[in-house]
């Protein structure tokens, strides 16, 4: 291979190293943002309550 096909190369690797980091990182936004409230709120009242049963089990309230 000359240097103009290791140019290609690098430039290839170069760009398609970006759009595979591109898209990870477009699909974990998404993936992060698809809880509605109503699930939102579950999850909080849930780590509530394990926070609560915690602080009761070492304070002994």
């Amino acid at each position: 291979m000359d240097m103009e096909g290791y140019s290609v190369l690098w430039l290839l690797m170069t760009a398609g190293g970006a759009l595979v980091l591109g898209i990870a990182i477009a699909w974990g936004i998404s993936k992060s943002r698809r809880r509605s409230r109503g699930e939102a709120a579950i999850t909080e009242a849930g780590s509530r309550r394990i926070y609560d049963s915690e602080n009761q089990r070492t304070h002994g309230r």
